[in-house]
């Protein structure tokens, strides 16, 4: 009998194994799971490495508390320092952090520097062609175009109908192509169109006309140009 009895036991041992695993605080006190190691000092402590696969979309991850999410990875920080951190440094051609689709960030942007980078147009295959951005104090909007003045040498520019809306503190800039004439803004900008004269007829004309930004969101974001670093920050660089 006392055989059965440990071959029964050796059964349940072997082949007995926990589906899930459910941890309650009114059952175990500041209950601690350690994975990789005997020491967590978190409610979930992970040392080594992690993968979460499922042949059916994954359901929805999230760290923070919510009460609702709509993608199926979410992080919510509402600390007083920053929200998530990435440090991921890559080697030569490789991203600290790649984003396969459409980004958007309801904030502002701070970087060190940013280009576009796209297949090189002459040798889609084997280059690619990077641009930097153009970089401003102001949050600038440019908007350029070319016009010929009429018989009159007067050309009215018709901008987008948001664009009184939208901008302030406008700067004009007039350049004559194929001719020696001059060139001025005989109207400024009313009703969203400003007006070029020169002073002579049939004259092509390039021009670029800037505003800043004075919607909602930016007249309650300024852009504050220099700043004392922080406590943390102070006698490091940003960028090493």
């Amino acid at each position: 009998m006392k055989n059965y009895l440990f071959i029964l036991c050796f059964i349940t041992v072997k082949f007995n194994y926990a589906q899930h695993v459910e941890i309650s605080e009114k059952q175990i006190s500041s209950p601690k799971i350690g994975i990789g190691t005997e020491a967590p000092i978190r409610n979930l402590h992970l040392v080594g490495s992690a993968i979460m696969v499922q042949e059916q979309p994954l359901e929805n991850i999230v760290i923070g508390t919510v009460d609702s999410v709509d993608a199926k990875f979410a992080v919510f920080s509402k600390n007083f320092g920053n929200g998530v951190i990435i440090d991921a440094p890559s080697t030569p051609g490789g991203y600290g952090l790649l984003v396969k689709g459409s980004a958007h960030i309801a904030g502002n942007l701070s970087k060190a520097g940013g280009t576009f980078k796209i297949d090189h147009p002459q040798d889609p295959l084997n280059k690619t062609l990077s641009h930097a951005f153009v970089e401003s104090p102001q949050m600038l909007n440019i908007y350029s175009g070319n016009c010929i003045t009429d018989t009159n040498a007067e050309a009215i520019v018709k901008l987008p109908d948001y664009f009184e809306a939208l901008n302030q503190d406008f700067r004009y800039q007039l350049t004559v192509i194929g001719s020696f004439t001059q060139a001025i803004v005989w109207k400024k900008v009313e009703n969203n169109a400003f007006t070029i004269k020169t002073e002579q007829p049939q004259t092509e004309v390039s021009w670029q006309i800037t505003g800043i930004r004075k919607d909602r969101w930016a007249l309650e974001n300024p852009i504050v140009v220099e700043q004392i670093k922080s406590n943390s920050e102070k006698g490091k660089w940003i960028n090493p």
